[in-house]
């Protein structure tokens, strides 16, 4: 029963299947050799190690999340992402344990880009999960079916989201029985990055 209460920290040999690479501007696992290809009414998340090594899996609240891929240690990046056929269409940066800052997710567009990885179509929001809902619609236009991504706000998340984005991003430490709780690389002095 506990074990079923506790995140799932994956051993380098697991983690190998949540590995990604990029071929041709696409999201592709290198173990299996498929596009990454998220699942509508599911959150999917990402992280992007020290080494610069990107891993993408579904998040399942309570289980599988961030600090799963890398059993905690350390990342450049984390957040969420949308992606259909290996496509990237939309990420954001969203961890409540790495807490990414826009510095971050900045690190996250330049890996992409150095990848060429095709960004002009990719919706890109820096708010919390909290604050946005991320909808796929279906649109036919001239008798194709496409995607696209909206995202709606209200009000009093707006506020909210005006007055997070004006606060200075202070990163927060904290322990567990488990140990401390290990925040992103950029929340370290240069000579330990």
């Amino acid at each position: 029963m506990l074990q079923r209460q506790c995140i799932q920290y994956l051993g380098p040999k697991e983690r190998e299947c949540y590995e990604v690479i990029i071929e041709n501007g696409k999201l592709v696992y290198k173990q299996k050799r498929i596009f990454v290809e998220t699942t509508e009414g599911s959150k999917w998340i990402f992280v992007l190690s020290t080494s610069r090594t990107l891993y993408v899996g579904q998040k399942r609240k309570g289980v599988f999340q961030h600090s799963s891929f890398l059993a905690g240690a350390a990342i450049i990046a984390a957040g969420r992402m949308v992606s259909h056929c290996g496509i990237l269409e939309a990420i954001w940066p969203y961890s409540g344990h790495y807490l990414p800052t826009e510095e971050n997710f900045r690190e996250f567009i330049s890996f992409l880009e150095e990848h060429y990885v095709d960004l002009s179509n990719v919706k890109r929001c820096a708010v919390d999960e909290d604050s946005f809902s991320f909808k796929l619609i279906g649109e036919v236009s001239g008798g194709r079916s496409s995607r696209h991504l909206c995202a709606a706000q209200s009000d009093a998340d707006r506020t909210t989201s005006d007055i997070k984005g004006s606060l200075h991003h202070l990163p927060c430490k904290w322990s567990t029985g488990n140990g401390p709780r290990i925040g992103c690389v950029r929340d370290y002095p240069t000579e330990l990055q």
